[in-house]
C-alpha cells in the first residue's frame, strides 16, 4: 500500500488493517483505527515511514498467551512514532494476553518516540506499558498484571443503574451464572 505522496490519513471511524507494509507517512485521526492482522488472524503491520496518532486514535491488538509466539498482533514503524494527547488519550484496545508478568510487544519503532506512554490508555488486560529504548528496534510493550479471559458464551442481563452493551467495561453479562464483562469474540 503506497501512500508516499502526499501521505495518508486514517479518517475518523475508519480502519487501516491487514498484513504487510504501508509505504509513506500515515496519520490517524481521532477515532481512526489501526488494526494489524484481521478479525480472524493476528498479524504484523509495518509502516516504512512515520506513524502519527492524534489524540483519540485507536490501535487494536489481538494477543495470545505466549508473548513470543507467532499469534500476536504487532505494529512496526521504520520511522518515528508520534503520539499526541491534546486533551484526550489514544486507546490500545487489547484482546487476550498472557499470564501476569508476561511482556507483549505492541509497537517496534526504529526512529524516535515523540510523545509519552501516559498518552495511551489500555482497554483489556490490566497492565503497564514500558518503552525499551535500548533494544534495536525500540519496543513499546504491555506487561500484563491481570489477563482477560478468552471468548465464551455469555447472556445479557443488563443493569438497572447503567444498562450499556459495551466491551470490558460493565458487568452486564452472565458467564456460567456469574456476572462478567463482554469480551470481544463472546457468543451471545
Amino acid at each position: 500500500f503506497d501512500v508516499s505522496l502526499p501521505g495518508f490519513t486514517v479518517a475518523a471511524l475508519k480502519t487501516l488493517s491487514g498484513f504487510g507494509s504501508v509505504t509513506g507517512d500515515v496519520s490517524v485521526a481521532p477515532t481512526g483505527i489501526v488494526a494489524p492482522g484481521t478479525n480472524s488472524a493476528p498479524g504484523t503491520l509495518t509502516f516504512t515511514s512515520s506513524l502519527t496518532q492524534s489524540r483519540g486514535a485507536v490501535t487494536d491488538f489481538d494477543l495470545s498467551a505466549n508473548p513470543s509466539g507467532p499469534n500476536n498482533d504487532l505494529v512496526i514503524i521504520q520511522g518515528d512514532l508520534n503520539v499526541s494527547n491534546g486533551g484526550g488519550q489514544n486507546t490500545l484496545d487489547i484482546s487476550g494476553g498472557g499470564a501476569p508478568g508476561s511482556v507483549h510487544p505492541l509497537f517496534k519503532y526504529s526512529g524516535t518516540f515523540n510523545g509519552d506512554l501516559s498518552y495511551f490508555t489500555v482497554v483489556g488486560p490490566t497492565g503497564v506499558l514500558t518503552n525499551d529504548t535500548t533494544s534495536s528496534p525500540k519496543v513499546i510493550a504491555l506487561i500484563v498484571s491481570a489477563s482477560v479471559r478468552g471468548p465464551t458464551n455469555v447472556v445479557w442481563v443488563g443493569n438497572p443503574g447503567q444498562n450499556d452493551w459495551d466491551v470490558l467495561n460493565l458487568t452486564n453479562w452472565l458467564n456460567s451464572g456469574t456476572l462478567d464483562f463482554f469480551v470481544s469474540g463472546d457468543n451471545v
